[in-house]
């Protein structure tokens, strides 16, 4: 479906794990994606908290808690992540 889509490289699974594995969720308020692509990142941080909540009995944490834009240059691309409700500022 993307194979058509000159300079996206979309980042591995294994990279993402090891990019999210040691973040302390309760310090993060901002997050910028400045190349995000289809979502890979913001949908493994995502997962991320989901888990970090279910390692916490209190101070759990929502998507929304986070104040989260998305840079994306292809028109198509961007159609694809405001159809997953995260906020494209470019």
């Amino acid at each position: 479906m993307f194979n058509d889509i000159i300079e996206f490289y979309p980042t591995p699974k294994h990279l993402l794990d090891k990019m999210l594995c040691d973040l302390d969720f309760s310090m993060i308020k901002s997050i910028l994606e400045p190349s995000a692509g289809k979502g890979d990142i913001i949908d493994a941080l995502q997962h991320n908290i989901k888990q970090y909540n279910k390692s916490q009995r209190y101070n759990r944490l929502k998507i929304d808690d986070f104040d989260i834009d998305c840079i994306e240059i292809d028109q198509n691309l961007q159609h694809v992540l405001k159809g997953k409700d995260y906020r494209v500022v470019h």
